[in-house]
């Protein structure tokens, strides 16, 4: 088995990949086995694990801004800070990209900020779908 880099080409704000075959082999294993649209380009770096000719496996990493502290005691506060956060991110290029928010599975209900659900609805927030792991 080897574990080969899905790696692209630029030309003029076009991306073509450096080996269609394999592209194309890695996008067909995606549509049967990954739920939802795959677009290779919107990823750092996409790996794909060959074995006798076939994909059997594709990771992929991105880099995303990530709010591991929001802790508010006031509505206010928790809106003024959640636009102020929306604003800075889109300072910073990010309008239309995904950020993730901690929110902690310990912390007991009145432990969560004034107003959370609302601005978690208001931003049009979804479950993640995420696991934390230490690198080794």
């Amino acid at each position: 088995m080897r574990i080969v880099p899905l790696d692209f080409l630029s030309d003029g704000g076009f991306f073509q990949p450096k080996d269609r075959e394999l592209h194309d082999k890695a996008e067909a294993f995606a549509k049967r086995q990954i739920v939802g649209e795959v677009n290779f380009v919107k990823f750092n770096k996409v790996w794909v694990a060959m074995e006798n000719g076939e994909v059997v496996g594709l990771a992929a990493y991105v880099t995303r801004a990530d709010v591991p502290l929001f802790r508010t005691v006031t509505d206010r506060a928790t809106t003024l800070i959640a636009h102020r956060l929306n604003d800075f991110f889109c300072d910073q290029g990010m309008r239309g990209q995904e950020v993730l928010l901690h929110l902690s599975s310990k912390e007991t209900p009145e432990q969560r900020c004034a107003n959370w659900q609302k601005e978690l609805e208001a931003a049009g927030a979804v479950p993640a779908d995420r696991f934390s792991v230490v690198v080794k």
